[in-house]
C-alpha cells in the first residue's frame, strides 16, 4: 500500500510540473506571436476591401456554426 501511495504522489508530482512547464512555453509563445502581430500591423495597413473579405468570411462562418 505505501508503495501504490508512493507512486501515485510521485506522479502527481511529475504531472503537475509538466502542466507548469507546457503553460510557461504556451505563454513565452502567445507573448511572441503577440508582438510580432502588432510589429506587422504596423508596417501593412489594411485596405476596405480586406475588411469587407474578412467580415464576410466570419459571417458565413458564424452560419455554418448555427447549423
Amino acid at each position: 500500500m505505501d508503495d501504490v501511495r508512493r507512486n501515485l504522489l510521485l506522479n502527481i508530482n511529475q504531472y503537475e510540473k509538466l502542466d507548469t512547464t507546457m503553460r510557461s512555453e504556451t505563454s513565452d509563445a502567445i507573448a511572441k506571436d503577440t508582438q510580432e502581430a502588432q510589429h506587422g500591423e504596423s508596417a501593412k495597413p489594411i485596405s476596405e476591401d480586406m475588411l469587407k473579405k474578412a467580415e464576410y468570411f466570419l459571417r458565413e462562418l458564424k452560419k455554418k456554426d448555427k447549423l
